[in-house]
């Protein structure tokens, strides 16, 4: 019993530290590289994550658009916002410099959506 109590605090420990590095390895440039599924006339852009949660990107898929931004902790997941409508939640992971973004669809679980691979741009 005291062993799985154990084990509990730390997963729920590595939760919110992961969760933290999420919001922390989003911020910055980011140049896209790879959209899927491809469309033929997809011209990659940037995206960037400021410090203060606001979002600016250009290019395919999202266009020019200035919105906000926020994670979710437990589902690690970025939701996309402008003034008036949620633009999108993606499912967001960052490994070694490379920012994958699943387009997320609460109604269709299991219908997969665009995903958006992006490099860091280097300062």
């Amino acid at each position: 019993m005291k062993r799985l109590l154990i084990t509990a605090v730390l997963l729920a420990s590595l939760q919110t530290a992961f969760a933290q590095n999420l919001l922390d390895s989003l911020k910055g440039h980011w140049t896209i590289t790879k959209i899927t599924p491809n469309a033929k006339s997809v011209t990659p852009g940037t995206l960037h994550f400021s410090d203060d949660g606001k979002f600016v990107s250009s290019g395919q898929p999202m266009g020019s658009v200035h919105a906000l931004y926020r994670t979710n902790e437990t589902t690690s997941t970025v939701v996309i916002e402008d003034g008036e409508k949620s633009l999108a939640e993606w499912k967001a992971v960052v490994k070694k410099g490379v920012l994958t973004l699943t387009r997320t669809n609460p109604k269709k679980k299991r219908e997969s959506g665009v995903a958006i691979t992006a490099v860091r741009q280097r300062q």
